[in-house]
């Protein structure tokens, strides 16, 4: 019987505080490619291990890969725009290398986030790549894998939060694990494929995990949970039904009857009382949940009554504004009053100005008259005493 090996780094510090879903993936490639490197009498040989799609921002300064090949020449590509050392900004369905440069291929959660046609190329890509095996691990659309993943993208709405990641999925479709064994079998390729990720433990650690996004100092948080969790279940996740599928191929030949391990791991029956185990890890979390819930409540209820005092300030400042208006308005309108009577009495004081001057120029007609007539009779008095004079001398 062959045994999986541990290695000690592999429940260092820095490898447990992963976030769980990505540690159990790069440890069970890890335990892959030991047991194949055991099966190639290489133990001790450092091995080309390219990871496709792997890019991460660097933990303690390097990426998942590095952290758990950090004795083989390990390089990391993605379409991540980055500069750091072991990592290469490349198409994972057109790989910039040459045929069987590397030992290794490994690719983890990539597949379902490649659109349906491309997929193909993908994985051709893959195995052009490698002169030993490719690690093909994703979600695929197992029984109920799309139903916890549509009930955690439902959780988050509530919260209103959203994860990228899982909205791929729904847009470019969770693989199915029967086209990819229908092109290993079309490249005639040796394979075995095993699940992994206990998915009910993935689906309460996942609605888990984005709770803790609500607390303060969540990163220490996020990691002494994750330590906890890898630390006493990764051994009991490895089984079905699991969150994803993994594939072990052959680029050449016949796998080792040995990597059988891993498929029969995946295939133990679950333990009937895991649930103390697990509580334990679970109830802290859930307990600085409710109080943060109670915190939250109380810290809206605050804003509320706030939010109602400064409504009623501003209704009280809008209604003294209106009250404002309203006696301005009615000034306006006194103005406007005032206003048209001034309007009327100039125009009363027009039509009388007018008569008057019309009577001034009928006095000024009439005095026109007078003169002329005063006029006339002084004359007519001069010339009748001139005569009379002239009377008198003769």
């Amino acid at each position: 019987m062959t045994i999986i090996p541990v290695l000690a780094h592999w429940n260092s510090d820095a490898l447990l505080a992963m976030p769980f879903d990505q540690y159990q993936r790069y440890r069970v490639s890890a335990e892959a490619i030991c047991l194949l490197k055991e099966a190639a009498g290489a133990s001790d040989q450092p091995w080309r291990i390219l990871d496709v799609g792997g890019f991460f921002p660097p933990r303690n300064g390097v990426m998942p890969l590095q952290a758990f090949f950090s004795n083989d020449q390990t390089l990391v590509v993605d379409t991540a725009e980055y500069v750091g050392a072991g990592y290469q900004q490349a198409d994972g369905t057109q790989l910039p290398f040459d045929d069987q440069a590397f030992d290794i291929v490994l690719s983890c959660d990539t597949l379902e986030h490649i659109p349906l046609e491309g997929r193909d190329s993908f994985l051709a890509e893959l195995r052009r790549v490698a002169r030993r095996a490719v690690f093909l691990a994703a979600p695929h659309a197992l029984t109920n894998v799309a139903t916890s993943e549509a009930m955690l993208r439902q959780y988050l709405t509530q919260l209103q939060m959203n994860n990228p990641m899982l909205d791929e999925h729904v847009h470019y479709g969770l693989p199915q694990s029967s086209l990819v064994e229908a092109w290993l079998a079309s490249e005639k390729l040796d394979y075995l494929a095993f699940e992994s990720g206990y998915l009910p433990h993935w689906q309460l650690l996942m609605v888990l995990k984005h709770l803790l996004f609500r607390q303060p100092q969540r990163d220490a948080m996020h990691a002494n949970f994750d330590a906890l969790y890898n630390q006493r279940f990764y051994e009991y996740d490895q089984r079905g039904p699991g969150y994803r599928r993994i594939y072990l191929i052959a680029t050449t030949g016949q796998l080792a009857p040995s990597l059988q391990a891993l498929v029969e791991r995946s295939l133990r029956p679950t333990p009937t009382n895991p649930a103390s185990d697990l509580l334990s890890i679970v109830l802290p979390v859930l307990t600085s949940t409710a109080y943060d819930t109670v915190l939250f409540q109380h810290n809206l209820t605050t804003r509320l009554d706030g939010f109602e005092q400064q409504q009623q300030t501003q209704t009280q400042l809008l209604q003294q504004t209106l009250e404002r208006h309203a006696t301005t308005i009615e000034v306006v309108r006194d103005l406007e009053r005032r206003l048209l009577d001034a309007s009327v009495l100039a125009a009363q004081l027009e039509a009388e100005k007018r008569g008057v001057q019309a009577q001034l120029d009928y006095v000024h007609w009439q005095h026109s008259l007078l003169q002329q007539a005063l006029n006339r009779s002084l004359a007519q008095r001069i010339a009748t005493g001139l005569r009379q004079l002239l009377r008198r001398f003769r």
